[in-house]
């Protein structure tokens, strides 16, 4: 694939690690020891790459996943790495290397993409929009509850130190992602070792608990302890990547594990919800939210991404709708939509009449992280538009959410 005289869009070789790795730490301010990491953790074949000879331009990185809508997973490329050579900056190459991905995560069955932006208009340009939140709680562990407080003597779980065999949280997680909106999955082998469970890292120690419920535990943590900096002359901090309970005497558990850190550690952090559960277990309104950061999604597939998404089953009636997306002409519509028994069904139809929703203001819709009504406030979407109602009831549910960040 050509971009230009000279240059050459495909996808990257071992080799080219030696000049992707110093771009993404220049890119990304990655601290000095991430550079040594680099060569164990490059996996040449998720990366698409521009070059000019032997000179990496720009990269792009795809992670097979899973994101669950309305109970049901959908075939997602999670993208990262997306960076350009600041030489090459404001020449269109960026731009093209994802769009480049885009397609063959498209060709590749994907039916949605997302990612973390680092900035609003270059992948509003590509047709995504805010499609949910990342975010990190903090407490301090003496605000924690202990395992014995407000449910009764014994209420709380046993917990257990998982074993190499991580099926058993995995399907935790899948309980949590089906009541759930926007929960991504990694679907390689390295995202749970490297990303929720932290077992790159020798130098911060950790580990994983659960209980000891079998099959599909009630609640699980991964935790690794951190340096609070080096203004702090004391003290670590208990991170946790998942903090996942079902139930009240999981989530007592678990916060009251990790209260019997207070001492040397400080305080607790993980990665949940907006508005997370497990403030209605802390004693006072200690809670706060230490990090906010909002990812974007972009539907590839109109018709497979509708079909595919679980809906409510009270929920039928059936609306036309044009979409306006300039890099997929099918996904252009007009579409027929029918709803009935929590599945829809999408063919194609006559217009509406009414000015074609953009591909970016359906994703977020359909993410469930703005109403159709304030869609339509923020002039995402032309308020006369007879398909808003139904796209309303369906697309109703959970703010998304996910605890990775990638």
């Amino acid at each position: 694939m050509t971009a230009g005289p000279g240059r050459e869009i495909r996808r990257a070789r071992p080799e080219d690690g030696e000049s992707i790795g110093p771009l993404w730490a220049s890119s990304f301010n990655l601290p000095p020891g991430w550079v040594e990491e680099f060569e164990e953790r490059f996996r040449p074949e998720r990366v698409l790459v521009a070059v000019e000879g032997d000179r990496v331009l720009a990269t792009a990185q795809g992670y097979a996943t899973a994101q669950w809508f309305g109970g049901r997973p959908l075939d997602t490329i999670g993208i990262a790495s997306v960076a350009t050579d600041p030489i090459a900056r404001g020449t269109g190459i960026g731009a093209e290397v994802m769009r480049r991905l885009l397609e063959e995560a498209r060709r590749a069955g994907n039916v949605l993409a997302s990612l973390y932006p680092s900035t609003l208009p270059f992948y509003r340009r590509l047709g995504f929009e805010f499609g949910g939140i990342f975010t990190v709680h903090r407490v301090l562990l003496g605000d924690l509850p202990s395992a014995r407080s407000g449910w009764g003597k014994g209420a709380a779980a046993d917990l257990v130190a998982m074993p190499e065999d991580d099926e058993p949280i995995r399907r935790s997680f899948r309980r949590l992602a089906e009541r759930e909106n926007g929960l991504v999955e990694g679907l390689e082998e390295d995202w749970w070792r490297l990303r929720v469970l932290g077992r790159h890292s020798a130098e911060e120690p950790g580990g994983t608990v659960s209980t000891d419920d079998g099959e599909v535990p009630e609640g699980y943590a991964a935790y690794r302890q951190e340096r609070l900096g080096e203004t702090a002359d004391w003290g670590y901090r208990v991170a946790c990547t998942h903090l996942v309970a079902h139930s009240p005497r999981a989530a007592l558990a678990l916060l009251g594990f990790f209260r019997r850190f207070k001492g040397v550690g400080r305080e607790l952090t993980w990665q949940g919800p907006p508005s997370d559960p497990m403030a209605f277990l802390l004693p006072e309104q200690t809670l706060q939210v230490a990090r906010n950061w909002r990812f974007m999604s972009r539907i590839l597939n109109v018709p497979a991404a509708l079909e595919g998404r679980g809906y409510p089953e009270d929920v039928s009636g059936e609306a036309v709708f044009e979409v306006d997306d300039p890099q997929f002409p099918d996904n252009r519509g007009p579409f027929l939509l029918e709803a009935e028994g929590g599945k829809v069904r999408v063919s194609r139809t006559d217009g509406d009449g009414f000015p074609p929703i953009p591909i970016g203001s359906l994703s977020s819709m359909f993410a469930a992280y703005v109403s159709p009504a304030a869609a339509a406030r923020a002039g995402l979407v032309d308020p006369r538009s007879p398909s808003l109602h139904l796209l309303g009831r369906l697309f109703a549910g959970p703010a998304p959410w996910t605890p990775d960040f990638f």
